[in-house]
């Protein structure tokens, strides 16, 4: 309902109801009617309003108030108890022909009843002013009443503007004779016709027309609707309409309308996709039907949710066309309407060609990876690669190159297999080898397993074989493989397999195998080399340690000619620093690593002998090793023992004179890359007044140039019994 009838509705003092003309059906009424009929509003909605004033229509009342509303638009008729007027107002729009109803008192004097009806009148005439629509009245051609509406719809400043116009003034003559022709058919018509206002401007106008008395006179009564934004939105909707009409035609992909699943609009792109000349012959052909029937319960699950409201991304599937070809293609469905009816439009991408390309893109990078393990000349391969996948040249010839280069490349053999371990692709190098090396005529088909298994060098195969299964489970596999050849001789193989996928699925093996023997010779002659190297220096340290351990042999046998305590003091310290430097080179001799000594197992021994060689029967002293395994090289290990030979014959010597027992701690430890060596005992400590890097003595001298061949820095602290503490960087 328009909102201004809604406002006259709403009146609070009259009594009103619309009603449907002219079965006189409430459609509406206000509170006052309500109250004056005693009744709610839902109970007199749809209910015939002639039956609230009599019990029984007469016919001839029914017939003068259609005569009444028809001939003048209104009627004046008395309730059925004679105490209330009943009028009955006109009113036309698009929606059809209604009727205003108001119950009004009957007045006492003529006054009462002019200033009612002049109010009545006041009341239409407001109505219509109010009206979206333009009204005016027509008598022998000439505007005699209009409203505002009409006036702004053809751009007047008032309606004293339009009013004594001629309609042809504002209507061609034969649009007027059309709208007069339908006016006397039918008091219910509509009629397009095209304007133009005062400046000029396109007007497209609905104007309804019907005849009435108006001042005792027959009166054409029009109604004018303003459709020109509607009429031109339309126009640029059809614009738009055709405009994508031509995309979709023009559009290289395939393009499908579905209504209630059925096919309703194919494009050329997506006739040719079905092999069909014409789009009518697959119309109305259910759309389930051409896909394939693994992907049919998907594809329409997926176009349920679209009509659901739902967001469906692409899909890569399989349809079939008229001529039951299979095809694969990617769709990508949405919401449209089409024909004013719900609909879903497929929008289809041929992928057949592309999915085959990259099938056999995956082969040819598959020999690519192959060779580029082992070849300098794989560089060119990997380019050719990239530059075949830049351009996307045709399969046919990727393949012809690949196959070129998969049987030219010198000293290298390849084959795959499948899961029987049968060949299916074989290099010329490999047919070529295994005819010269093991008498056997390989070919596609060939079972290299029962191949293999013949010639494995039993006394050197340890189930490398078995690395063939275990590929097929998905992992690469390296391994040398040891064969005997016609002449029995060993022939190592180095092997590598890689899986092939299809698909997604482990199809195939990849074998890439050179003929490794020259090499495992050189490496047995290097090893045996190194091994007489090996011993060698073990010999000469052996030999070294002896020499040492003469000289210190010797210097005791003097040792026994000399009565001169110093000089004895002095051949002793000589002799303990003769066998520091041996019990090194008898740990080089015992170890396996000359580039790493474990030098804890060399203090403790040192330590030890220091204190069997100065033990005396009134002092006990404790050896306390604090140490962790640190190894050194032969360059850093000498020099530290010499150090650890003078620290801890001072100690035993200075430390504990006087006194019964003692203990001598000795810490080895490491600390990122730097080595932590500590001597300290708990013994009486040095004099206040000694200046160790002052003393002129040939141990003390002897450790600071040690100290400065490890590049070391070392400290001394006092606090309780003495401590040396040195830090140096491992080499």
């Amino acid at each position: 309902m328009n909102s201004y009838l809604t406002e006259i509705l709403q009146h609070p003092v009259d009594k009103l109801a619309l009603v449907e003309w002219p079965s006189m059906r409430i459609l509406d009424a206000n509170e006052e009617l309500c109250k004056y009929f005693k009744y709610s509003k839902n109970e007199l909605l749809d209910r015939v309003f002639h039956s609230l004033i009599w019990k029984n229509v007469p016919r001839e009342i029914m017939l003068r108030i259609e005569q009444q509303f028809d001939e003048s638009g209104f009627s004046f008729i008395l309730e059925e108890n004679q105490q209330k007027w009943i009028n009955i107002t006109r009113i036309t729009n698009n929606n059809g022909l209604f009727g205003l109803v108001r119950v009004l008192d009957i007045p006492t004097n003529k006054k009462v009843i002019e200033l009612e009806l002049e109010e009545s009148e006041q009341r239409f005439k407001t109505l219509s002013d109010v009206a979206s629509e333009g009204v005016c009245f027509i008598q022998d051609g000439t505007i005699v009443d209009a409203n505002d509406q009409l006036a702004r719809i053809f751009g007047f400043d008032s309606t004293q503007t339009i009013v004594e116009k001629k309609l042809n003034e504002l209507l061609s003559v034969s649009d007027i004779q059309r709208i007069m022709a339908s006016a006397e058919i039918s008091a219910i018509n509509r009629n397009e016709v095209r304007s133009t206002d005062a400046t000029g401007r396109l007007l497209f106008l609905e104007i309804t027309g019907s005849y009435l008395q108006f001042k005792a006179k027959r009166t054409l009564a029009l109604v004018f609707n303003d459709v020109s934004i509607r009429k031109r939105t339309e126009q640029a909707l059809q614009q738009s309409l055709e405009s994508f009409q031509r995309l979709l035609e023009d559009s290289p992909n395939g393009v499908v309308i579905l209504t209630d699943g059925k096919i309703q609009y194919l494009n050329q792109s997506a006739c040719r996709l079905f092999d069909i000349e014409d789009e009518d012959d697959l119309f109305g052909d259910v759309f389930e039907n051409y896909i394939e029937a693994p992907f049919r319960d998907s594809v329409m699950k997926d176009l349920q949710s679209i009509r659901e409201g739902g967001d469906v991304g692409s899909k890569e599937v399989r349809l079939v066309t008229a001529d039951g070809e299979s095809i694969d293609v990617e769709i990508k469905a949405t919401l449209t309407v089409y024909e004013n009816r719900p609909s879903i439009q497929i929008t289809i991408d041929n992928i057949t060609d592309r999915n085959r390309l990259m099938q056999e893109q995956i082969r040819v990078r598959f020999v690519e990876e192959i060779n580029s393990a082992l070849k300098a000349e794989i560089d060119e391969h990997r380019a050719t690669q990239l530059k075949l996948e830049q351009q996307q040249r045709q399969t046919l010839e990727q393949t012809a190159k690949m196959e070129s280069i998969f049987n030219s490349t010198e000293n290298l053999m390849m084959w795959t297999l499948n899961h029987d371990y049968e060949i299916t692709e074989l290099n010329a190098n490999f047919a070529k080898n295994m005819r010269a090396t093991f008498s056997e005529d390989v070919a596609h088909g060939s079972n290299i397993m029962a191949i293999l298994q013949c010639h494995v060098d039993h006394n050197l195969y340890q189930g490398q074989l078995q690395a063939f299964t275990n590929g097929f489970k998905g992992r690469p596999q390296q391994f040398e493989l040891p064969l005997k050849n016609d002449n029995n001789e060993t022939v190592w193989w180095q092997c590598f397999l890689n899986p092939v996928y299809l698909n997604g699925k482990l199809q195939e093996l990849s074998c890439l195998v050179y003929d490794n023997t020259e090499r495992k010779e050189i490496d047995r002659k290097i090893r045996d080399s190194l091994k007489e190297k090996e011993v060698l220096l073990q010999e000469v340290h052996h030999r070294v340690k002896n020499n040492l351990q003469v000289i210190s042999s010797i210097l005791n046998l003097q040792s026994s000619y000399v009565n001169d305590p110093k000089t004895l003091d002095i051949l002793r310290e000589s002799q303990q620093r003769i066998k520091s430097m041996s019990f090194i080179h008898e740990t080089i001799y015992r170890t396996a690593d000359f580039s790493r000594l474990e030098f804890m197992d060399y203090i403790k021994t040192i330590a030890s002998n220091l204190i069997q060689s100065y033990r005396t029967a009134t002092t006990r002293v404790d050896f306390i090793p604090e140490m962790q395994s640190v190894g050194l090289n032969l360059d850093q290990a000498i020099p530290c023992g010499l150090i650890i030979n003078e620290l801890v014959s001072n100690a035993l010597k200075y430390a504990f004179k006087g006194r019964k027992k003692g203990s001598l701690t000795v810490v080895l430890r490491e600390e990122n890359e730097d080595v932590i060596l500590a001597v300290k005992d708990d013994g009486v400590g040095l004099p206040k007044d000694f200046a160790f890097e002052k003393n002129n003595s040939l141990g003390i001298q002897l450790v600071y140039a040690l100290l400065e061949q490890l590049d070391a820095h070392m400290k001394v602290d006092q606090t309780s019994g003495t401590e040396f503490f040195i830090r140096f960087r491992r080499k």
